[in-house]
Parts: C-alpha cells; sequence; structure tokens
C-alpha cells in the first residue's frame, strides 16, 4: 500500500508545518509510517519553515523535492 504523504500531511503554512511534523512522529511512534515517510514529511516541514524564515513566499513543496536524511531520536526535529 502506497501512502499520498501529501495528502496526509498537508503543509499550508508554518503552524501547519510544525504540527505535520508532529503528526508524522506519532504515527511513527505508532507504528503507521516507517521512519522513511516520517523523515520525508520531517524534512518537507523543514524546508518549509526555512523559506517562510528567510521571508520568502510560503509554498507547497511535493514530497518528490525533498531528500530523506536518517536522524536518531523519536521526538520531530524542529528548525
Amino acid at each position: 500500500m502506497t501512502l499520498d504523504l501529501g495528502l496526509l500531511f498537508p503543509i499550508r503554512d508554518g503552524a501547519s508545518a510544525e504540527l505535520m511534523a508532529f503528526k508524522a512522529a506519532c504515527l511513527w511512534n505508532a507504528g503507521i509510517i516507517n521512519g522513511r515517510q516520517r523523515q520525508a514529511v520531517e524534512q518537507r516541514a523543514q524546508r518549509f519553515l526555512a523559506r517562510e524564515r528567510r521571508g520568502g513566499p510560503g509554498q507547497e513543496l511535493r514530497i518528490g523535492d525533498v531528500q530523506c536524511v536518517h536522524r536518531a531520536g523519536n521526538a520531530p526535529s524542529m528548525l
């Protein structure tokens, strides 16, 4: 089964980016999504927040635009 991460984790602004990273961590802890999916959502949220903090236009990023990076720990990583 393939999950549409863009549909399950919509990121429209800074608040939703933080919430979706937290949601991904919760679903990963529950065994619903795997580590790669969690990292993809977190990376996407971080990129959105970085753009927003630089004053650039906030825009939806597609999952295909991110690289998955492994990090240790269970807590969602925020910028």
